[in-house]
């Protein structure tokens, strides 16, 4: 876990250049948030599919998650492929 607190450090939205157009530095922020959004919703994924995988259920899975069953199965059954947007 440190290693990825490291590792996030370099990619942080607060290390925008601030020589950039404002709008510009909001969408380099953006960006960036967006990449640590897909980097933990692969994670909830991978811990989702373990769980399951070690016996528990999608209902607990959901729960945890603070959705249903079916929205949670639907999301992290499998492992999704990154788009290109």
């Amino acid at each position: 876990m440190q290693a990825e607190v490291a590792r996030r450090r370099g990619t942080a939205p607060g290390r925008v250049d601030p020589t950039l157009a404002k709008p510009d530095q909001a969408l380099v922020a953006l960006a960036a948030v967006r990449a640590a959004i897909d980097d933990l919703d692969d994670i909830a994924g991978r811990l989702a599919r373990s769980a399951v995988e070690h016996g528990g259920a999608w209902e607990d899975v959901g729960s945890s998650l603070r959705m249903n069953a079916e929205t949670a199965r639907a999301a992290y059954e499998r492992p999704r492929g990154r788009s290109l947007d």
